[in-house]
């Protein structure tokens, strides 16, 4: 027989190998016919169909991500010849067909359990597409946990999904087809912003549901028993962000929750929030804001009366934006400071020395609702800025020098100003004792001018602000000069 044909590459295609190779050096003495090809290391033999002798040869029906063990021989009128030396390769290609099974619907989303493909064509698979118009089209789809998740679909519309898995030689077959209808929700939870006292009535400033559900919010309930019966809140005409609540009893506090609702339901409810009908005298009353080293002393009147209807005034609460967010403050019994006009004092710290802030007040109530004892803010007192301030750091003189019995200093400002401009300076020439520039100077140089020559002077600066003069400087000393 002929002698070893000799393989020069094998190359990977979708369940498939490419067999190059170079014909026997040695025939046999008789004309090479056919070739044979083995893909388990020479155990068996199948025989090239259709008949040929040209390369490559091409070995279909493997299985992607499978390595086949590849050997060749020749095959003439004398028999089988010698065997090739053994190439190892692994055909790859595009995953098989994920199963779809399980799907569950929210507004405008899918979300579809699958197993992953039994096969992943030999490379990792690394995403998923979706279609649903019979695979006319593809989309990108997430999915984590064994789930597929299709988004931006139109609530009421029924939708045949496929799913298909790719890697790096691209996207396979389509899996089995899966109905689902993607169906609106009842809307997110609302919140109060503020209560407002009217006559007989509260109005609520709300901040919109984050989602309506996929169907339009048709109103709002509200409750006064923290969420055991609800009634339908009166619209206030022109506003999507208001609504009233009718036939309460002046003079009395409320505790109120609300919720959305759509076509679909009603959403959850809202926090709690405590509101007096037909007065504002509930409302506490912010008189002043006084700055303070990182931080602010605000000054409050209270309600003109603390128990209301059934409702006691437990503690406080203090925002610095506006009302956004709330800090308990204090207790009314204990910690505040009550003096005889009924003024209170709130110590605010932690915050930023020249940052402007908008402190409001607020108290929280208590009282027993059927079944509970719950707590709710009262509404929070208009606002008033301030700006927390302490003194400079220390400035930092860069030189000194001297003529006709005058000191001329340069500085570099301080890297603080403590949150509030810098108005003026001072200096000192040893001791306690500071001279305030007069007229103010708030910028470099700094002449100091009918000194003793032939002094040497110790020179220290220290900088002013509307909080007092700051952190002295190091000392610079000089022999002024006529």
């Amino acid at each position: 027989g002929a002698s070893a044909p000799s393989v020069s590459s094998v190359t990977s295609g979708d369940s498939s190998l490419s067999v190059a190779f170079t014909a026997p050096s040695n025939d046999g003495a008789s004309t090479i016919t056919n070739y044979q090809y083995s893909t388990d290391g020479g155990l068996t033999w199948t025989t090239r169909s259709p008949v040929s002798t040209v390369s490559p040869i091409v070995i279909s029906g493997l299985s992607n991500g499978t390595a086949y063990g590849v050997k060749l021989r020749a095959v003439n009128d004398g028999g089988d010849g010698t065997a090739s030396t053994q190439s190892t390769q692994t055909p790859l290609g595009a995953p098989t067909a994920p199963v779809l099974a399980g799907v569950s619907s929210s507004n405008g989303r899918l979300e579809i359990g699958f197993t992953a493909p039994i096969s992943d064509g030999g490379s990792p698979v690394t995403g998923y597409q979706y279609s649903i118009n019979d695979q006319v089209s593809w989309n990108s789809a997430s999915f984590t946990g064994g789930r597929v998740s299709l988004a931006d679909l139109q609530n009421g519309t029924t939708y045949s999904v496929v799913v298909r898995a790719g890697n790096e030689f691209g996207f396979g077959v389509a899996s089995n087809a899966i109905t689902a209808t993607p169906q609106a929700e009842v809307p997110s939870m609302a919140t109060i912003r503020s209560l407002v006292s009217v006559n007989g009535g509260l109005q609520v400033n709300l901040v919109v549901p984050e989602s309506n559900g996929g169907s339009e919010i048709t109103g709002y309930d509200y409750s006064l028993d923290a969420g055991s019966t609800w009634s339908p809140a009166t619209a206030v005409s022109g506003s999507s962000t208001q609504v009233a609540i009718t036939g309460l009893t002046n003079g009395l506090s409320y505790v109120i929750k609300v919720r959305a609702r759509n076509l679909v339901g009603s959403g959850p409810a809202s926090e709690i929030m405590a509101g007096r009908a037909g007065a504002t005298s509930g409302q506490i009353l912010v008189t002043a804001v006084t700055p303070i080293v990182s931080g602010l002393d605000a000054v409050f009147m209270l309600p003109r009366v603390e128990k209301q209807g059934a409702w006691l005034n437990q503690f406080y609460q203090f925002s610095v934006d506006g009302g956004l967010t709330w800090s308990k403050a204090m207790r009314a019994s204990t910690t505040a400071s009550l003096t005889a006009a009924g003024k209170r004092y709130l110590h605010i710290v932690g915050l930023t020395n020249g940052r402007s802030y908008s402190v409001s007040v607020r108290a929280i109530y208590a009282a027993s609702v059927p079944g509970a004892i719950v707590t709710a803010p009262g509404q929070g007192s208009t606002t008033i800025s301030g700006t927390p301030r302490t003194k400079p750091s220390s400035p930092r003189i860069s030189s000194i020098s001297t003529s006709n019995r005058e000191i001329t200093i340069h500085f570099d400002a301080p890297t603080n100003n403590g949150g509030a401009p810098i108005t003026n300076y001072a200096y000192s020439f040893g001791g306690d004792k500071w001279v305030v520039l007069s007229p103010k100077n708030a910028s470099s140089p700094i002449v100091i001018p009918n000194l003793l020559a032939g002094r040497t002077y110790s020179v220290r600066l220290r900088a002013i602000n509307v909080a007092g003069p700051g952190q002295a400087s190091g000392i610079s000393a000089i022999v002024v000069k006529r």
